[in-house]
Protein backbone atom coordinates (compact mmCIF):
# COMPACT_ATOMS: atom_id res chain seq x y z
CA UNK A 1 0.00 0.00 0.00
CA UNK A 2 2.48 2.04 0.95
CA UNK A 3 4.53 1.95 -2.85
CA UNK A 4 1.24 2.82 -4.45
CA UNK A 5 1.05 5.79 -2.21
CA UNK A 6 4.55 6.39 -3.04
CA UNK A 7 4.13 5.55 -7.13
CA UNK A 8 0.92 8.47 -6.76
CA UNK A 9 2.95 10.74 -5.29
CA UNK A 10 5.91 10.81 -7.49
CA UNK A 11 3.34 10.38 -10.14
CA UNK A 12 1.54 13.52 -8.97
CA UNK A 13 5.00 15.50 -8.98
CA UNK A 14 5.93 14.48 -12.52
CA UNK A 15 2.84 15.92 -13.84
CA UNK A 16 3.06 19.25 -11.80
CA UNK A 17 6.41 19.93 -12.88
CA UNK A 18 5.73 19.34 -16.63
CA UNK A 19 2.63 21.77 -16.28
CA UNK A 20 4.53 24.07 -14.50
CA UNK A 21 7.18 24.18 -16.97
CA UNK A 22 4.58 24.36 -20.01
CA UNK A 23 3.17 26.96 -18.14
CA UNK A 24 6.21 29.23 -17.85
CA UNK A 25 7.20 28.43 -21.57
CA UNK A 26 3.68 29.60 -22.69
CA UNK A 27 4.55 33.12 -20.72
CA UNK A 28 7.78 33.49 -21.96
CA UNK A 29 6.40 32.71 -25.62
CA UNK A 30 3.84 36.12 -25.20
CA UNK A 31 7.12 38.25 -26.18
CA UNK A 32 7.71 37.99 -28.66
CA UNK A 33 4.78 37.39 -30.68
CA UNK A 34 3.92 37.28 -33.95
CA UNK A 35 0.56 39.46 -34.29
CA UNK A 36 0.09 43.02 -36.23
CA UNK A 37 -0.62 44.71 -32.75
CA UNK A 38 2.40 45.95 -29.95
CA UNK A 39 3.14 44.63 -26.60
CA UNK A 40 5.18 46.38 -23.73
CA UNK A 41 7.42 43.36 -22.29
CA UNK A 42 10.02 42.83 -19.28
CA UNK A 43 12.03 39.61 -18.49
CA UNK A 44 9.57 37.57 -21.73
CA UNK A 45 6.45 38.34 -19.94
CA UNK A 46 3.84 41.29 -21.20
CA UNK A 47 3.11 44.05 -18.86
CA UNK A 48 -0.22 44.92 -18.49
CA UNK A 49 -1.91 48.36 -16.73
CA UNK A 50 -0.58 51.86 -17.17
CA UNK A 51 3.20 52.26 -16.29
CA UNK A 52 4.40 55.36 -15.85
CA UNK A 53 8.02 56.31 -17.46
CA UNK A 54 10.19 59.64 -17.29
CA UNK A 55 12.54 60.49 -20.26
CA UNK A 56 15.73 62.77 -20.67
CA UNK A 57 18.13 63.96 -23.24
CA UNK A 58 20.15 61.87 -24.62
CA UNK A 59 23.83 63.12 -23.43
CA UNK A 60 25.49 64.52 -26.58
CA UNK A 61 22.35 65.07 -28.79
CA UNK A 62 21.16 68.14 -30.10
CA UNK A 63 17.22 69.82 -29.31
CA UNK A 64 15.87 72.46 -32.21
CA UNK A 65 13.14 73.60 -33.73
CA UNK A 66 12.43 75.52 -36.78
CA UNK A 67 9.57 77.24 -38.00
CA UNK A 68 10.17 77.00 -41.95
CA UNK A 69 11.29 80.01 -43.35
CA UNK A 70 11.13 81.96 -39.67
CA UNK A 71 13.31 81.15 -37.12
CA UNK A 72 15.21 78.49 -35.44
CA UNK A 73 15.09 77.92 -31.71
CA UNK A 74 17.84 75.64 -30.28
CA UNK A 75 16.96 74.73 -26.48
CA UNK A 76 19.90 72.90 -24.02
CA UNK A 77 17.21 69.53 -23.11
CA UNK A 78 14.42 67.97 -22.16
CA UNK A 79 12.97 66.18 -19.54
CA UNK A 80 9.73 64.26 -19.92
CA UNK A 81 7.26 62.02 -17.90
CA UNK A 82 4.23 59.92 -19.14
CA UNK A 83 2.05 56.21 -19.09
CA UNK A 84 2.38 53.78 -21.63
CA UNK A 85 -1.30 52.03 -20.90
CA UNK A 86 -0.66 48.06 -21.93
CA UNK A 87 -2.62 45.06 -22.42
CA UNK A 88 -1.81 41.55 -23.87
CA UNK A 89 -3.15 42.77 -27.19
CA UNK A 90 -1.80 46.28 -27.05
CA UNK A 91 0.06 49.11 -25.60
CA UNK A 92 -0.61 53.25 -26.29
CA UNK A 93 1.16 56.63 -24.93
CA UNK A 94 -0.90 58.71 -23.13
CA UNK A 95 -0.43 62.33 -20.77
CA UNK A 96 2.71 62.84 -22.02
CA UNK A 97 4.46 66.23 -21.36
CA UNK A 98 8.22 66.78 -22.89
CA UNK A 99 9.72 70.07 -21.44
CA UNK A 100 12.16 71.94 -22.95
CA UNK A 101 13.87 74.21 -20.75
CA UNK A 102 16.94 76.90 -21.83
CA UNK A 103 15.90 78.38 -24.90
CA UNK A 104 16.78 80.74 -27.60
CA UNK A 105 16.95 82.35 -30.79
CA UNK A 106 19.23 81.22 -32.95
CA UNK A 107 21.25 84.58 -34.17
CA UNK A 108 18.83 86.77 -31.88
CA UNK A 109 20.80 86.44 -28.05
CA UNK A 110 18.81 89.16 -27.00
CA UNK A 111 15.24 88.02 -27.65
CA UNK A 112 13.41 85.91 -24.83
CA UNK A 113 12.31 82.08 -25.76
CA UNK A 114 9.57 81.09 -23.50
CA UNK A 115 10.95 76.97 -22.47
CA UNK A 116 8.82 74.91 -25.09
CA UNK A 117 6.14 72.47 -23.81
CA UNK A 118 4.91 69.60 -25.77
CA UNK A 119 1.87 68.20 -24.33
CA UNK A 120 0.14 72.09 -23.72
CA UNK A 121 -3.03 71.34 -21.20
CA UNK A 122 -4.17 67.69 -21.45
CA UNK A 123 -0.70 65.81 -22.82
CA UNK A 124 0.29 64.05 -26.03
CA UNK A 125 -0.66 60.65 -26.85
CA UNK A 126 1.23 58.00 -28.84
CA UNK A 127 0.12 55.72 -31.32
CA UNK A 128 2.52 52.91 -32.13
CA UNK A 129 2.93 51.68 -35.85
CA UNK A 130 4.93 49.28 -34.76
CA UNK A 131 8.07 48.20 -32.32
CA UNK A 132 9.88 50.67 -33.93
CA UNK A 133 7.97 53.40 -34.42
CA UNK A 134 5.63 56.04 -32.92
CA UNK A 135 3.43 59.00 -34.03
CA UNK A 136 2.76 61.88 -30.87
CA UNK A 137 -0.67 63.80 -31.23
CA UNK A 138 -2.17 66.48 -28.89
CA UNK A 139 -4.91 64.84 -26.41
CA UNK A 140 -8.05 66.44 -26.79
CA UNK A 141 -8.51 69.33 -27.66
CA UNK A 142 -5.06 70.28 -26.57
CA UNK A 143 -2.39 72.27 -28.75
CA UNK A 144 0.68 69.90 -29.13
CA UNK A 145 2.86 72.91 -28.49
CA UNK A 146 3.70 76.68 -28.65
CA UNK A 147 5.68 79.02 -29.46
CA UNK A 148 6.52 82.32 -27.58
CA UNK A 149 9.43 84.71 -28.73
CA UNK A 150 9.23 88.00 -26.85
CA UNK A 151 11.62 91.23 -26.20
CA UNK A 152 13.22 91.35 -29.45
CA UNK A 153 11.93 92.72 -33.24
CA UNK A 154 11.56 88.95 -34.00
CA UNK A 155 8.68 88.67 -31.50
CA UNK A 156 6.34 85.78 -32.47
CA UNK A 157 4.10 83.52 -30.55
CA UNK A 158 1.82 80.81 -32.54
CA UNK A 159 0.34 77.51 -31.49
CA UNK A 160 1.33 74.63 -32.92
CA UNK A 161 -0.49 71.60 -33.72
CA UNK A 162 -0.71 68.36 -36.03
CA UNK A 163 1.67 65.25 -35.69
CA UNK A 164 5.24 63.71 -35.08
CA UNK A 165 6.43 60.44 -36.05
CA UNK A 166 9.53 59.77 -34.02
CA UNK A 167 11.52 56.48 -34.46
CA UNK A 168 12.45 53.71 -31.59
CA UNK A 169 15.71 52.55 -32.52
CA UNK A 170 16.76 48.59 -30.79
CA UNK A 171 13.38 48.99 -28.96
CA UNK A 172 12.76 44.93 -29.45
CA UNK A 173 16.15 44.35 -27.40
CA UNK A 174 15.51 44.28 -23.72
CA UNK A 175 17.21 47.61 -21.41
CA UNK A 176 16.63 50.03 -18.99
CA UNK A 177 16.36 52.73 -21.49
CA UNK A 178 15.32 53.67 -25.08
CA UNK A 179 15.97 55.99 -27.37
CA UNK A 180 13.28 58.06 -28.76
CA UNK A 181 14.35 59.95 -31.69
CA UNK A 182 11.93 62.50 -33.42
CA UNK A 183 13.81 64.82 -36.20
CA UNK A 184 12.67 65.81 -39.84
CA UNK A 185 11.52 63.97 -41.57
CA UNK A 186 8.52 62.72 -39.93
CA UNK A 187 6.63 65.57 -38.84
CA UNK A 188 3.69 66.93 -39.64
CA UNK A 189 3.92 69.94 -37.85
CA UNK A 190 2.21 73.77 -38.78
CA UNK A 191 2.55 76.86 -37.07
CA UNK A 192 -0.38 78.78 -38.61
CA UNK A 193 0.09 77.50 -42.00
CA UNK A 194 4.45 77.14 -41.45
CA UNK A 195 5.67 73.69 -41.38
CA UNK A 196 7.31 73.28 -38.05
CA UNK A 197 10.61 70.80 -37.71
CA UNK A 198 11.70 69.41 -34.33
CA UNK A 199 14.82 67.34 -34.04
CA UNK A 200 15.38 65.90 -30.22
CA UNK A 201 16.82 62.59 -28.96
CA UNK A 202 15.40 61.09 -25.36
CA UNK A 203 16.30 58.36 -23.33
CA UNK A 204 13.09 56.88 -21.97
CA UNK A 205 12.89 54.28 -18.27
CA UNK A 206 10.20 53.15 -16.82
CA UNK A 207 9.27 54.89 -13.19
CA UNK A 208 9.90 51.09 -11.80
CA UNK A 209 13.42 50.71 -13.06
CA UNK A 210 12.57 47.18 -14.68
CA UNK A 211 14.37 46.93 -18.00
CA UNK A 212 11.87 46.62 -20.92
CA UNK A 213 11.10 46.08 -24.63
CA UNK A 214 8.44 46.64 -27.09
CA UNK A 215 7.53 43.39 -29.01
CA UNK A 216 4.52 42.63 -31.98
CA UNK A 217 1.36 41.29 -29.82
Amino acid sequence: MRKNYKAVLIGLLVVLAVSVAASASASAAECPGTGSGVVLCSGGHVLEGTIPFTGKKKPGSGSEYEVEGVMKIVCTGSTSKGNYVATKTGVEVTDLVIENPGCSLSGHPTCTVKPLVFGLGSGLKGALASPEQITLSAMGEASFSEISVTGCEQAYTKKVTGTQKCSLPKSTTEAAKHEVVCEVPGGELFAGTKKVHIAFTEEIALASGKQFSLQKS
